[in-house]
């Protein structure tokens, strides 16, 4: 029967458009949870890189008192400050390509949200579908018992008429 095979084929697309829908749901999980670990990972990253700064100053400003110099003045003071501001401006820089990073797993996880969506939609789709072909199935197997019970109807009429049953 085609309109079995219709309705067989539709609920296998449903299921196919539940199970795609599914696994997109998980790789939102997953590229949420990724977004929240690169934004972790980068903070630890720029505080590492921060600690280093502070101790590259300190490296300078020892080397300076044990060469004799004044620390507090001139030219370790200007590049104890250009180290610091390098330092910030390396701080700034992995806190902002942490952010990158996360902002696109966060837009891979709205890509992924959007098919889950699209996933269950189709599943209905075709459920529906399924369940209106089996009704179509139905009314084609009415009718043709209708036309059949008719058909024998016309013949059995004729055959009378012609005296067959006599």
């Amino acid at each position: 029967n085609a309109a079995a095979g219709k309705v067989a084929q539709d609920q296998s697309m449903a299921a196919q458009a539940a199970y795609q829908s599914a696994v997109a749901r998980n790789n939102a999980i997953i590229a949420t949870r990724n977004a929240e670990h690169v934004g972790m990972v980068g903070y630890q990253r720029a505080e590492i890189q921060s600690m280093k700064t502070a101790q590259t100053v300190g490296e300078q400003r020892a080397t300076f008192a044990a060469h004799g110099v004044d620390v507090n003045s001139g030219t370790p003071v200007n590049v104890r400050s250009s180290t610091t501001e390098l330092g910030k401006l390396d701080v700034m820089t992995i806190i902002n390509d942490a952010a990158n990073k996360a902002a696109g797993y966060r837009a891979t996880a709205s890509n992924y949200e959007a098919d889950a969506g699209l996933g269950l939609l189709k599943q209905e789709a075709y459920s529906t579908a399924a369940h209106y072909d089996r009704e179509a199935g139905d009314y084609a197997v009415a009718s043709s018992l209708v036309g059949g019970a008719a058909s024998f109807s016309d013949k059995w009429l004729g055959y009378q008429q012609k005296g067959v049953f006599s």
